[in-house]
Protein backbone atom coordinates (compact mmCIF):
# COMPACT_ATOMS: atom_id res chain seq x y z
CA UNK A 1 0.00 0.00 0.00
CA UNK A 2 1.36 3.50 -1.17
CA UNK A 3 0.62 6.75 0.99
CA UNK A 4 -0.30 9.80 -0.74
CA UNK A 5 -0.55 13.30 0.64
CA UNK A 6 -4.35 14.54 1.75
CA UNK A 7 -6.20 11.37 1.89
CA UNK A 8 -9.91 11.59 0.92
CA UNK A 9 -12.83 9.54 0.42
CA UNK A 10 -12.12 5.87 -0.36
CA UNK A 11 -8.59 6.31 0.55
CA UNK A 12 -9.14 7.46 3.77
CA UNK A 13 -11.16 4.16 4.23
CA UNK A 14 -8.79 1.81 2.75
CA UNK A 15 -6.21 3.31 4.97
CA UNK A 16 -8.32 2.58 7.84
CA UNK A 17 -9.48 -1.10 6.88
CA UNK A 18 -5.32 -1.39 6.51
CA UNK A 19 -5.08 -0.38 9.73
CA UNK A 20 -7.88 -2.89 11.30
CA UNK A 21 -6.34 -5.77 9.57
CA UNK A 22 -3.08 -5.01 10.68
CA UNK A 23 -4.18 -5.10 14.51
CA UNK A 24 -5.01 -8.98 15.05
CA UNK A 25 -1.87 -10.51 13.32
CA UNK A 26 0.33 -9.10 16.09
CA UNK A 27 1.06 -10.49 19.50
CA UNK A 28 -1.66 -10.84 22.15
CA UNK A 29 -0.97 -8.01 23.75
CA UNK A 30 -1.15 -5.51 20.75
CA UNK A 31 1.05 -4.56 18.20
CA UNK A 32 3.57 -0.91 18.67
CA UNK A 33 3.16 1.70 16.33
CA UNK A 34 5.92 1.02 14.17
CA UNK A 35 4.72 -2.21 13.35
CA UNK A 36 1.19 -1.16 12.49
CA UNK A 37 3.03 1.39 9.81
CA UNK A 38 5.68 -1.18 8.96
CA UNK A 39 2.06 -3.44 7.97
CA UNK A 40 0.16 -1.04 6.24
CA UNK A 41 2.87 1.29 4.21
CA UNK A 42 1.62 4.04 6.18
CA UNK A 43 4.38 7.22 7.68
CA UNK A 44 4.59 6.78 11.84
CA UNK A 45 2.55 10.21 11.99
CA UNK A 46 -0.39 8.95 9.71
CA UNK A 47 -0.78 5.93 11.24
CA UNK A 48 -0.47 8.04 14.89
CA UNK A 49 -3.17 9.95 13.97
CA UNK A 50 -5.71 6.80 12.34
CA UNK A 51 -5.24 4.80 15.65
CA UNK A 52 -6.21 8.00 18.07
CA UNK A 53 -9.52 8.22 15.81
CA UNK A 54 -10.29 4.36 16.49
CA UNK A 55 -9.52 4.71 19.85
CA UNK A 56 -11.43 7.57 20.87
CA UNK A 57 -14.70 5.29 19.13
CA UNK A 58 -13.59 2.28 20.57
CA UNK A 59 -12.49 0.25 17.19
CA UNK A 60 -9.13 0.39 19.02
CA UNK A 61 -7.82 -0.24 22.29
CA UNK A 62 -4.05 1.13 23.75
CA UNK A 63 -2.30 -0.04 26.81
CA UNK A 64 -0.57 2.99 27.87
CA UNK A 65 1.81 1.19 29.44
CA UNK A 66 3.63 -0.64 27.03
CA UNK A 67 1.93 2.20 23.99
CA UNK A 68 0.64 -1.23 22.10
CA UNK A 69 -2.82 -1.40 20.66
CA UNK A 70 -4.91 -3.69 19.91
CA UNK A 71 -8.64 -4.75 18.88
CA UNK A 72 -11.14 -2.62 20.79
CA UNK A 73 -14.58 -3.58 22.37
CA UNK A 74 -16.23 -1.83 19.51
CA UNK A 75 -14.55 -4.04 17.01
CA UNK A 76 -15.29 -7.55 18.83
CA UNK A 77 -18.60 -6.57 19.36
CA UNK A 78 -19.51 -6.29 15.55
CA UNK A 79 -17.39 -9.48 15.05
CA UNK A 80 -19.94 -10.75 17.89
CA UNK A 81 -22.98 -9.39 15.62
CA UNK A 82 -21.47 -11.44 12.96
CA UNK A 83 -20.39 -15.08 12.80
CA UNK A 84 -19.12 -15.55 16.39
CA UNK A 85 -22.98 -14.14 17.69
CA UNK A 86 -24.88 -16.87 15.69
CA UNK A 87 -22.16 -19.21 17.47
CA UNK A 88 -22.59 -17.75 20.77
CA UNK A 89 -26.67 -17.72 20.49
CA UNK A 90 -26.62 -21.07 19.28
CA UNK A 91 -25.00 -22.47 22.12
CA UNK A 92 -26.35 -20.85 24.38
CA UNK A 93 -29.87 -19.76 23.98
CA UNK A 94 -30.72 -23.18 25.06
CA UNK A 95 -29.42 -22.78 28.32
CA UNK A 96 -31.38 -19.51 28.86
CA UNK A 97 -34.69 -21.01 27.42
CA UNK A 98 -34.35 -24.12 30.01
CA UNK A 99 -33.92 -21.75 33.04
CA UNK A 100 -36.76 -19.04 31.83
CA UNK A 101 -38.65 -22.16 31.60
CA UNK A 102 -38.13 -22.84 34.93
CA UNK A 103 -38.78 -19.66 36.65
CA UNK A 104 -41.37 -18.69 34.27
CA UNK A 105 -39.68 -15.20 33.95
CA UNK A 106 -37.35 -13.26 31.16
CA UNK A 107 -33.81 -14.40 31.16
CA UNK A 108 -31.16 -12.73 29.47
CA UNK A 109 -27.65 -12.84 28.51
CA UNK A 110 -25.85 -9.54 28.69
CA UNK A 111 -22.30 -8.96 27.51
CA UNK A 112 -19.75 -6.40 28.29
CA UNK A 113 -18.95 -3.85 25.34
CA UNK A 114 -16.18 -1.37 26.81
CA UNK A 115 -17.75 0.23 29.48
CA UNK A 116 -21.88 -0.13 28.57
CA UNK A 117 -23.59 -3.99 28.84
CA UNK A 118 -25.62 -4.83 26.04
CA UNK A 119 -28.26 -7.64 26.08
CA UNK A 120 -27.66 -10.16 23.33
CA UNK A 121 -30.06 -12.88 23.80
CA UNK A 122 -33.38 -12.79 25.71
CA UNK A 123 -35.89 -15.19 26.23
CA UNK A 124 -39.13 -14.88 27.67
CA UNK A 125 -41.10 -17.62 30.07
CA UNK A 126 -44.28 -18.78 30.48
CA UNK A 127 -45.74 -15.77 32.73
CA UNK A 128 -48.05 -13.76 30.62
CA UNK A 129 -45.95 -10.23 31.75
CA UNK A 130 -42.72 -10.35 29.87
CA UNK A 131 -40.59 -7.84 32.48
CA UNK A 132 -37.61 -5.79 29.79
CA UNK A 133 -35.49 -4.62 31.90
CA UNK A 134 -32.75 -5.29 29.53
CA UNK A 135 -34.80 -4.92 25.95
CA UNK A 136 -32.53 -7.03 23.27
CA UNK A 137 -29.62 -4.82 21.88
CA UNK A 138 -30.44 -2.13 24.68
CA UNK A 139 -27.56 -0.43 25.54
CA UNK A 140 -26.92 0.79 29.53
CA UNK A 141 -23.92 1.75 31.08
CA UNK A 142 -21.96 0.24 33.62
CA UNK A 143 -23.42 0.41 36.73
CA UNK A 144 -27.17 1.72 35.81
CA UNK A 145 -28.69 -1.80 34.65
CA UNK A 146 -28.73 -5.15 36.13
CA UNK A 147 -25.90 -6.79 34.32
CA UNK A 148 -24.21 -3.51 33.64
CA UNK A 149 -23.85 -3.64 38.03
CA UNK A 150 -22.52 -7.17 37.66
CA UNK A 151 -19.76 -5.81 35.39
CA UNK A 152 -19.06 -2.69 37.58
CA UNK A 153 -19.12 -4.74 40.33
CA UNK A 154 -16.62 -7.31 39.22
CA UNK A 155 -13.82 -4.47 38.63
CA UNK A 156 -10.82 -2.97 41.09
CA UNK A 157 -11.81 -0.19 42.95
CA UNK A 158 -9.68 2.24 40.83
CA UNK A 159 -11.45 1.29 37.77
CA UNK A 160 -15.29 1.68 39.27
CA UNK A 161 -13.82 5.07 40.24
CA UNK A 162 -12.65 5.89 36.87
CA UNK A 163 -15.31 4.87 35.55
CA UNK A 164 -17.97 6.59 37.43
CA UNK A 165 -16.08 9.97 36.96
CA UNK A 166 -16.76 10.12 33.40
CA UNK A 167 -19.55 13.13 32.89
CA UNK A 168 -22.18 10.77 31.10
CA UNK A 169 -23.23 9.84 34.99
CA UNK A 170 -23.55 13.29 35.79
CA UNK A 171 -27.71 13.40 34.55
CA UNK A 172 -27.52 9.14 34.82
CA UNK A 173 -30.96 7.86 36.08
CA UNK A 174 -29.36 6.62 39.09
CA UNK A 175 -27.13 8.88 41.19
CA UNK A 176 -22.95 7.56 41.80
CA UNK A 177 -24.13 7.35 45.36
CA UNK A 178 -27.06 4.85 44.14
CA UNK A 179 -24.38 2.73 42.21
CA UNK A 180 -21.72 2.23 44.87
CA UNK A 181 -24.92 1.46 47.18
CA UNK A 182 -25.71 -1.44 44.73
CA UNK A 183 -22.63 -2.44 44.58
CA UNK A 184 -22.14 -2.76 48.26
CA UNK A 185 -25.05 -5.08 48.30
CA UNK A 186 -23.37 -7.13 45.44
CA UNK A 187 -20.56 -7.31 47.19
CA UNK A 188 -22.75 -8.41 50.37
CA UNK A 189 -24.92 -10.87 48.71
CA UNK A 190 -22.66 -12.04 46.03
CA UNK A 191 -25.17 -11.14 42.90
CA UNK A 192 -26.95 -8.26 42.16
CA UNK A 193 -30.83 -7.86 43.33
CA UNK A 194 -32.18 -4.54 42.35
CA UNK A 195 -35.78 -3.44 42.99
CA UNK A 196 -37.94 -0.34 42.34
CA UNK A 197 -34.95 1.52 41.21
CA UNK A 198 -35.73 3.23 38.40
CA UNK A 199 -38.66 1.53 37.53
CA UNK A 200 -40.74 1.24 40.40
CA UNK A 201 -42.28 -2.30 40.69
CA UNK A 202 -39.84 -4.48 38.87
CA UNK A 203 -37.32 -6.63 40.33
CA UNK A 204 -33.76 -7.52 38.77
CA UNK A 205 -31.42 -10.12 39.42
CA UNK A 206 -28.12 -10.71 37.81
CA UNK A 207 -24.88 -13.24 38.55
CA UNK A 208 -21.98 -13.55 36.33
CA UNK A 209 -20.67 -15.54 33.74
CA UNK A 210 -17.56 -17.16 35.16
CA UNK A 211 -14.85 -16.82 32.69
CA UNK A 212 -11.32 -18.69 33.14
CA UNK A 213 -9.75 -15.66 30.98
CA UNK A 214 -10.25 -13.31 33.57
CA UNK A 215 -13.15 -10.51 34.10
CA UNK A 216 -16.24 -11.76 33.63
CA UNK A 217 -17.73 -10.88 29.55
CA UNK A 218 -21.03 -12.07 29.99
CA UNK A 219 -23.89 -12.12 32.53
CA UNK A 220 -27.08 -13.84 33.13
CA UNK A 221 -30.00 -11.43 34.31
CA UNK A 222 -33.70 -11.74 35.05
CA UNK A 223 -36.58 -9.57 35.53
CA UNK A 224 -40.16 -9.54 37.15
CA UNK A 225 -42.78 -8.23 38.56
CA UNK A 226 -41.30 -7.24 42.33
CA UNK A 227 -45.06 -8.99 43.90
CA UNK A 228 -43.81 -12.21 41.82
CA UNK A 229 -40.25 -11.76 43.06
CA UNK A 230 -40.78 -11.45 46.63
CA UNK A 231 -37.39 -12.16 49.00
CA UNK A 232 -38.55 -15.86 50.01
CA UNK A 233 -38.19 -16.52 45.52
CA UNK A 234 -34.81 -14.64 45.26
CA UNK A 235 -32.50 -17.53 46.63
CA UNK A 236 -34.20 -20.28 44.49
CA UNK A 237 -34.21 -17.77 41.09
CA UNK A 238 -30.81 -16.85 42.05
CA UNK A 239 -29.31 -20.29 42.13
CA UNK A 240 -31.20 -20.92 38.65
CA UNK A 241 -29.47 -18.14 37.17
CA UNK A 242 -25.80 -19.34 38.51
CA UNK A 243 -26.55 -23.07 36.96
CA UNK A 244 -26.90 -21.06 33.71
CA UNK A 245 -23.91 -18.87 34.26
CA UNK A 246 -21.46 -21.83 34.85
CA UNK A 247 -23.40 -24.09 31.92
CA UNK A 248 -22.74 -20.79 29.62
CA UNK A 249 -19.12 -20.34 31.36
CA UNK A 250 -18.43 -24.42 30.42
CA UNK A 251 -19.90 -23.84 26.52
CA UNK A 252 -18.13 -20.77 25.48
CA UNK A 253 -15.11 -22.18 27.65
CA UNK A 254 -14.75 -24.82 24.44
CA UNK A 255 -15.16 -21.85 21.76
Amino acid sequence: MTEHDGPQGTQLIARVAAVMRALPHGPGGGRRLRDVAQATGLTEPTARRILAALVQERFVARDEASRRYRIGPVAVELGIGAGAHEQIDLLCRPILERTAAITGDTTNLVKRSGNEAICVIQCYGGYPVHVRLEQYQSRFPLGISTAGTVFLGTLPQDEIDEILDQALYDGAVLSRDDIRERLRNMARLGYVDIQDVPIPGIRGLGVPVPSVRGRPVFAVTTAALSQRMPDARVEEVVGHLQDAADLISETLAEL
